[in-house]
């Protein structure tokens, strides 16, 4: 998964140097995003280990600065919480906007999840708004921000024990 996230990474600033080729940066940055999710909801390992090559030494994630070691920790502990999840991008949410002459581009969208552990057997799903900010300084496009807000959270009954 990394290998294809890095090397979309490489397309990006090669297009977005080009100049016209804004369109194309924007839809590789949320097709990224979608391969993103895809990762957390199902290769933990995979996704923790990909945190040094797809985020900026340091990132703004959910309003606090985190360097990759402190953000590997944070991430590592919510997916030992909640070990089920699955990450969805709704389709015709996704806004990316770029900067060219700061070489920044914002992508937003809303993000329906549901989380579950069966060893606490808790269960939670919703929405929320997800924003992801690129850098797009490097030799590859790397998530500078990180953040949103829940829109609407379902509480679901405990599923069986395991």
């Amino acid at each position: 998964m990394r290998r294809s996230f890095i090397a979309a990474a490489s397309l990006c600033v090669l297009s977005l140097q080009a100049g016209p080729a804004l369109a194309e940066v924007e839809g590789e940055l949320t097709s990224r995003t979608r391969s993103y999710l895809h990762t957390w909801s199902t290769n933990t390992r995979a996704a923790l280990a990909d945190v040094p090559h797809i985020y900026a030494p340091r990132v703004s994630f959910y309003g606090r600065i985190l360097d990759h070691a402190s953000l590997v920790r944070e991430k590592a502990q919510f997916a030992r919480r909640w070990p089920l999840r699955r990450y969805s991008l709704r389709p015709n949410t996704v806004r990316v906007r770029c900067d060219e002459q700061a070489r920044l581009c914002l992508l937003r969208g809303v993000i329906d999840w549901r989380a579950e552990s069966p060893a606490r057997r808790a269960r939670s799903g919703g929405s929320a708004t997800f924003v992801q900010g690129f850098e797009l300084t490097a030799s590859r496009p790397l998530i500078i921000r990180e953040g949103g807000a829940v829109l609407l959270q379902r509480r679901m009954p405990p599923g069986p024990k395991v």
